[in-house]
């Protein structure tokens, strides 16, 4: 709406490129978080189950807030000298992150991850249940 003002339209002239990004859904968000959990050579279980649905409802599938509230609550659980990340932590980074530009919403999408089925193993990644049975 901002570049659509008749100042900007020089500026406007000069962007040939404008990707629009979709959220991630809730099981791409929360595999996000995992995989970059085991980048972080976190072990399988580093998330308690209420956490993981904490970040990724919280976050409604955008990356950059995915990212920002994750730091913060693995910050938490170094500060604590634990080594699971749950809930507690979670909700302490977002009391910490929240700032006038980030507006939560109610989003149905995001709400729990039910019937989330985990297969352990080199590659840890939620299952949906149309992908079960299909799996090597």
């Amino acid at each position: 709406e901002t570049l659509k003002k008749s100042y900007f339209e020089s500026f406007r002239q000069r962007i040939t490129f404008c990707p629009t990004l979709e959220p991630l859904g809730k099981y791409e968000a929360a595999d996000y978080l995992i995989h970059h959990a085991r980048i972080a050579q976190k072990l399988p279980g580093y998330f308690t189950e209420s956490a993981l649905e904490k970040l990724v409802s919280f976050s409604c599938g955008i990356p950059r807030i995915l990212n920002q509230v994750g730091e913060l609550s693995h910050q938490q659980v170094t500060q604590a000298g634990q080594n699971r990340l749950d809930l507690e932590h979670v909700q302490t980074a977002i009391e910490l992150l929240k700032r006038p530009w980030l507006q939560v919403r109610e989003n149905k999408e995001f709400d729990l991850l039910q019937n989330i089925d985990r297969v352990q193993g080199p590659e840890v990644r939620l299952l949906n249940h149309g992908e079960l049975g299909r799996t090597a």
